[in-house]
């Protein structure tokens, strides 16, 4: 059902893009553009501004409550387990 909403909705935009002319949709599409560039750079202000700056890690292993809390990488703690009982 999700496929029938997905094509009926770009068979409207495409006849929303036919109807207009090429001056309305160069502004949609850069006004589009804008919003996408401005999230980028909000999201990466602090990969920009801070010296040495970078983005925080995704893996659980890395945050330290999770380490406080004695969470860590499901592969990290196959391996270990794995080695622990050599016959697994």
């Amino acid at each position: 059902m999700a496929t029938f909403h997905f094509s009926l909705f770009s068979f409207h935009f495409s006849l929303y893009l036919c109807r207009k002319d090429a001056s309305e949709v160069l502004r949609l599409l850069f006004l589009s553009v804008l919003i996408v560039a401005a999230c980028v750079a909000l999201l990466s202000v602090k990969l920009l501004l801070k010296k040495g700056g970078r983005f925080p890690s995704p893996h659980v292993g890395d945050s330290q409550a999770m380490r406080e809390r004695g969470i860590g990488c499901v592969q990290s703690q196959d391996y270990e387990q794995r080695h622990k009982h050599k016959h697994s």
